[in-house]
């Protein structure tokens, strides 16, 4: 009779393990304190790197004037492209002004540069110029929607990114993402860990383009099948505890 006993005792254990599971390991930043004021980083200026494509635009009061900065650029085929593509050299072929050099310069060098270019040219007093990265795509693989997204600003972090590509999954190893950069003729892996506010002083939390976000899964991956299996088992777990509870309870 002892024996049956402790074999109750041991399912209401094993039923309160199973009811007492919480979903914490899938909470982010889990060691943050409400209220708690952090430094906050700022995004860093992306470099431009070859293949990227850039969208320049030229504007002035008399549209005649910034009208030849606009042309379309071509490829080496002589076919018009919209933007303007970063050769393996690191150039651009740009009307009026030839071909520049812009590999390793940022948003706003390359700005100023062709502001200072076409006003000591005599071509426009004032110009107004706008660059932007036409192609600033990031991959996003594994435990999540994967999927290409696009970035249309300046800048993206990891958790913005997660939120376009819907989150992780129930099976995502959060506390391992990574992330995977290439620059230039390196390629270099940092791991990001969501349940940590460590991630905001990352330098892989603020993301470049080209950037691959690769999500793993925790431990064994279970089919939709097998969840339902393991949730069925829980629920009987469950069941089970509170019946030799109360076997026990009416043996007093």
């Amino acid at each position: 009779m002892k024996n049956c006993y402790r074999i109750a005792i041991l399912v209401i254990l094993a039923g309160a393990a199973v009811a007492c599971y919480s979903p914490k390991t899938l909470n982010y930043l889990q060691d943050i304190e409400i209220d708690s004021v952090y430094v906050a980083q700022r995004a860093p200026e992306l470099k431009i790197q070859p293949d990227d494509k850039l969208g320049i635009r030229i504007y002035s009061q008399d549209p005649q004037l910034s009208a030849p900065f606009n042309s379309w650029s071509t490829t080496g085929e002589g076919a018009p492209v919209a933007g303007y593509i970063v050769d393996k050299g690191g150039f651009i072929d740009f009307p009026v002004l030839g071909r520049l050099r812009v590999e390793g310069m940022t948003l706003e060098e390359i700005k100023k540069d062709l502001t200072d270019r076409i006003i000591s040219g005599g071509y426009i007093k004032e110009p107004i110029v706008t660059v932007s990265i036409d192609n600033f795509d990031i991959a996003v693989l594994g435990e999540t929607n994967e999927k290409i997204v696009n970035v249309s600003g300046r800048s993206i972090n990891i958790l913005e990114l997660l939120a376009r590509a819907s989150g992780t999954e129930d099976a995502a190893n959060i506390k391992e993402i990574m992330v995977i950069r290439t620059t230039g003729d390196t390629r270099r892996v940092y791991s990001i860990n969501l349940k940590s506010k460590d991630l905001f002083n990352s330098p892989a939390f603020y993301l470049q383009q080209n950037d691959i976000v690769y999500v793993k899964h925790r431990g064994v991956k279970f089919s939709n099948t097998g969840s339902t299996i393991w949730g069925i088992v829980g629920t009987g777990l469950g069941l089970s505890s509170t019946i030799a509870y109360l076997m026990l309870w009416f043996k007093k």
